[in-house]
């Protein structure tokens, strides 16, 4: 038995009686004088953590956890507080080493689950979920939290079940509407999610997350005017939250509104999820004023897709004096080295280039340009295939007959990012509504497809979707962008879905039509058949959402025009 247990006892009643200011300095001055209390630690700490005063709380507890024969009710205490501060990845490796000398049970095995999916971590947070219901499957929160890490794996039907469980328990709850929301849209069910998001907002109208919802949900059904209703509707509620101006930057952008929508697309810092900043150890470049002989690292922030298309502004950099180091992913290294007066192009993962006076992401660069009042660059070609592999291609196709056209269909599948699979589900055309193209004499196809699963599917089902002798698969030579760029510079067009390739035909100024998702991406603008960044692109937009058929009678009646008025390729 503790010696002070008697102390305790009376700090206890005083905390019974309200009095913390008591209990706590009697508290204090048993754990000065034992410092391995157990009771009275865990008892100061849980009023400092009532206090508002985490870091004291754990900097206390962290005493005890050190010790080899430490409780397993110190290592839960100290999950909760980390957990609590939003420390997930301590919250998570304390319960974890708590359930190593415990029984599991449901509060440990629930919050668990909530560091893990904090942490993005979702088929763990699932996993530790399901076990907590085996333990309480009534709880509300398991079953909401169990439907939202669901979704976040692409298990939506489930995520549904688990959503509509914690429905019966408390219907009026405005959470349970806008998690179903969520759910729905991504099973492309959009009307309803509207729905949910409403019933969301009249349970709570100040709930900021479900406006900002129905306001997404208002761009894919195409009703713009709604969403920025609800966009707004969501600013009179909290003015600055960041995720709600990075979402309406997307429809100021896609309306044209690049002053206020670069200005609002850099909020992306400052969500909760934002993206990473690798080479914080350089002061970041905050306007363009004199960039003589500064050395500049600039860097890839996001997509494939997204580095092809601004580092158009790099040559405009070096045109204002800067000595410019280009970090990017590994892929497409050789093809940006071809921008004009660039000092050098290294991988993303070098943390240690050499020295700069500040760094900036290639997706920032259009705010620091609109914010100079200096146009975007329109100048194309800024990207160039290697003369030596051209030759090669062209020395490989010279003999084939008829227009040559490049297919991409399938958008690339990013495992890491599930807030993104519902937009390439969107995006991606079947390989049989491709394949009606396949009938349309004079031309040539060659698949450009790179990824999985597309590029298996294609070489498995080929025989029965697309039989004809005049679609030729080279992909397997495509190990880079360099490589890519010489294919397309030997074909007449390229025909893609939103995608990296359309960024990369684009950039080399070959003609390039993409086929695009009824809620396009913001970059093409709203019902536009020509494209702002890249002069050779045309585009054929679904009239209706997931109507790939009409695209593709389009196309067929474009291409066979082109045919037409191009005899003498097709000899």
């Amino acid at each position: 038995m503790d010696k002070f247990s008697e102390q305790i006892q009376i700090a206890e009643h005083w905390l019974k009686c309200g009095d913390l200011a008591q209990a706590q300095s009697l508290l204090e001055s048993i754990v000065r004088e034992s410092p391995k209390s157990v009771p009275a630690t865990k008892l100061l700490a849980s009023i400092l953590a009532y206090e508002g005063k985490l870091q004291e709380a754990t900097d206390l507890l962290l005493k005890l956890v050190r010790h080899p024969d430490c409780s397993a009710s110190i290592k839960i205490a100290l999950g909760d507080l980390y957990l609590e501060q939003g420390n997930f990845e301590h919250a998570a490796y304390h319960y974890t080493s708590a359930l190593e000398i415990v029984e599991p049970f449901f509060e440990v095995l629930h919050n668990l689950g909530l560091a893990y999916a904090k942490l993005f971590l979702f088929k763990e947070s699932v996993e530790q979920f399901k076990k907590a219901r085996l333990i309480n499957p009534g709880s509300f929160e398991l079953q909401i939290n169990l439907g939202a890490a669901l979704k976040n794996l692409g298990q939506y039907r489930e995520s549904l079940e688990h959503l509509l469980e914690a429905e019966k328990i408390r219907p009026h709850d405005p959470r349970v509407w806008l998690n179903k929301g969520v759910t729905l849209e991504a099973l492309d069910r959009q009307s309803e999610a509207l729905a949910c998001y409403q019933t969301a907002i009249d349970l709570d109208p100040s709930y900021l997350e479900a406006h900002c919802n129905k306001a997404n949900s208002f761009m894919v059904t195409g009703e713009y005017e709604e969403a920025l209703k609800a966009f707004h509707q969501a600013l009179t509620l909290k003015p600055d939250d960041p995720d709600t101006l990075y979402n309406l930057s997307f429809l100021q952008l896609s309306q044209g509104n690049y002053a206020d929508g670069w200005q609002n697309y850099e909020y992306r810092w400052r969500r909760e999820n934002a993206p990473k900043k690798p080479f914080n150890h350089i002061a970041a470049l905050i306007n363009l004023d004199d960039l003589t002989n500064k050395n500049i690292l600039v860097w890839s922030e996001q997509g494939l897709g997204d580095s092809l298309q601004f580092c158009r502004y790099i040559p405009e950099l070096i045109d204002m004096g800067a000595v410019i180091t280009v970090a990017t992913q590994p892929q497409l290294i050789e093809v940006l080295k071809t921008l004009k007066g660039v000092k050098r192009v290294i991988s993303i993962s070098e943390r240690s280039p050499a020295e700069c006076d500040s760094q900036v992401s290639m997706l920032s660069l259009p705010f620091l340009f609109e914010q100079a009042l200096i146009a975007s660059p329109s100048k194309v070609p800024y990207l160039f295939a290697n003369p030596n592999k051209t030759q090669v291609w062209h020395k490989r196709l010279k003999n084939l007959v008829g227009i040559k056209v490049g297919l991409v269909w399938n958008g690339g599948f990013r495992a890491d990012q599930p807030e993104l699979w519902a937009i390439n589900a969107r995006r991606n055309i079947p390989l049989a509504t491709i394949a009606k193209l396949k009938d349309i004499a004079g031309i040539k196809f060659f698949s450009l497809q790179k990824g999985e699963p597309a590029e298996s599917e294609l070489l498995q089902q080929k025989i029965t979707i697309w039989p004809n002798e005049n679609l030729s698969i080279f992909t397997p030579a495509l190990e880079t962008f360099e490589d890519t760029a010489a294919l397309i510079e030997n074909l007449d067009l390229v025909i893609t879905v939103d995608t990296s390739t359309a960024h990369l035909a684009g950039a080399l100024g070959k003609p390039i039509w993409i086929l695009n998702r009824y809620d396009a991406c913001w970059r093409w603008l709203i019902n536009q058949e020509t494209s702002h960044w890249y002069p050779s692109a045309r585009l054929f937009n679904q009239p209706t959402p997931g109507n790939w058929d009409a695209v593709m009678e389009m196309v067929g009646v474009a291409l066979r025009n082109w045919v037409s008025s191009h005899p003498t390729n097709c000899n």
